[in-house]
C-alpha cells in the first residue's frame, strides 16, 4: 500500500514554491499549497488568502508576509475552495479574518471551530479586497468544492492535479467524498470554463505544479 500511494505522488508534478503571476503567489505548505492575493486599497495594501493551508504554526506564510512587512495580523479575509482539513487546518491562527465559502461546506468549516463565516454561491463573483473571485461549483471532492478564478489565474484548489505528463486529472481520489461526481464535475469544469477560455493564463493547483494556458483542461474527458 505504501508502494502505492509513493508511486502515486511520483507521477504528479511537483508544488512550485513561490510561483507567482500578477498579484498572486503559491505557497507550498507541506503536501498542499494557500494562495496569497496582495492588492492596493485606497493607497493602502491588502491581503487576501486563498485557503489557509495545513500547518498550525502557518509558517510558509508567516515568512512570505515578513518579507513584504505585513503580518498574518493584517489579513481580513480567506477564501476557502472547500472544507477538507488540509485546507482550513491554520485557521486558528487567522484571528482577524472573515472565511468565505460555498455555502454547501459552511457546516465542514464549523465543525472545526470556525465562526467568522460568510457564504457564497457558486456562480456569484465575490469581490473581497478590490479582487473578483469567480467560484465555479466542481462538487464531488466535497459537496461545495469550487475551483475559483481570479484575473487570468484559474485556482483548482483539491478539484483536480497536473501529473509529470503535463496532463490534468481529477485530485485526491481516496479524500473525495462522491468520486464519480468528481470526475463529471471536473468535466463540466471544462464546460462552464469555456467562456473565459481567453482570459485564463495559468492553471494552478493545491497539490501540484502548474499548467500555463486552458487546452489541458478544455481536453480533459471524464472516460
Amino acid at each position: 500500500m505504501l508502494f502505492f500511494f509513493s508511486a502515486l505522488a511520483c507521477s504528479i508534478a511537483p508544488i512550485e514554491d513561490r510561483w507567482s503571476h500578477g498579484n498572486i503567489t503559491q505557497l507550498k505548505d507541506s503536501f498542499t499549497s494557500n494562495f496569497v492575493i496582495e492588492n492596493e486599497v485606497d493607497g493602502e495594501r491588502r491581503w487576501v488568502v486563498i485557503d489557509t493551508g495545513f500547518n498550525k504554526n502557518t509558517e510558509p506564510l508567516v515568512d512570505f508576509l515578513t518579507e513584504k512587512e505585513a503580518s498574518i495580523e493584517n489579513i481580513d479575509h480567506v477564501f476557502i475552495t472547500h472544507g477538507h482539513g488540509d485546507h482550513i487546518g491554520s485557521h486558528a491562527n487567522f484571528t482577524n479574518a472573515t472565511f468565505h465559502v460555498n455555502s454547501q461546506d459552511k457546516s465542514l468549516l464549523e465543525a472545526e471551530g470556525i465562526t467568522a463565516i460568510e457564504t457564497f454561491e457558486a456562480g456569484n463573483e465575490v469581490v473581497l479586497e478590490g479582487v473578483s473571485f469567480l467560484p465555479f461549483a466542481v462538487p464531488g471532492h466535497t459537496s461545495g468544492n469550487v475551483a475559483v478564478l481570479v484575473g487570468e489565474v484559474l485556482i483548482m484548489g483539491g478539484s483536480a492535479q497536473s501529473n509529470k505528463d503535463g496532463d490534468i486529472e481529477v485530485g485526491g481520489k481516496r479524500f473525495a467524498e462522491d468520486w464519480e461526481q468528481a470526475k463529471a464535475s471536473l468535466e463540466q469544469l471544462t464546460v462552464d470554463i469555456e467562456p473565459y477560455s481567453e482570459q485564463i493564463e495559468w492553471i494552478v493547483f493545491s497539490h501540484s505544479g502548474p499548467i500555463q494556458g486552458i487546452d489541458k483542461l478544455l481536453a480533459y474527458s471524464a472516460e
